[in-house]
């Protein structure tokens, strides 16, 4: 009697792993589908130490990042073209702010003067 045994195993859509035990005989092909994922291998001593030192340097890496160091953060250098116009802005806000304080002042003793005017002709009606 001619019999064969064997096994293989896929990853379904869910994305587990099945493995199928089968005998085919002169009856026909009797497969087994085991639901039970099977075991992984264990690491050998070499895998286990790479892995170690992997998570070792992932980890430092991670902590490295999780705490930028903002004394290597620089701002960008100012040119000599954008001091000077910077320079120029300041005393042209300069000039500004003292023509509208003038103007302010101008327009107050315009104001006070109108009143007193105003004052005057109550009292000389």
């Amino acid at each position: 009697m001619y019999m064969c045994v064997g096994s293989f195993s896929y990853v379904d859509p869910g994305q587990k792993v099945r493995t199928v035990e089968y005998v085919a005989d002169k009856q026909g092909f009797h497969p087994i589908l085991s639901h039970v994922p099977p075991e992984h291998p264990a690491d050998s001593e070499s895998v286990a130490q790479a892995k170690n030192r992997h998570y070792q340097l992932y980890a430092k890496i991670a902590e490295e990042h999780a705490n930028p160091h903002p004394e290597l953060i620089s701002a960008p250098l100012e040119t000599q073209a954008v001091a000077e116009a910077r320079a120029k802005h300041a005393q042209l806000f300069r000039v500004i702010a003292e023509q509208h304080a003038r103007i302010a002042a101008e327009r107050e003793a315009l104001l006070r003067e109108e009143e007193e005017k105003q004052h005057l002709q109550e009292l000389g009606q």
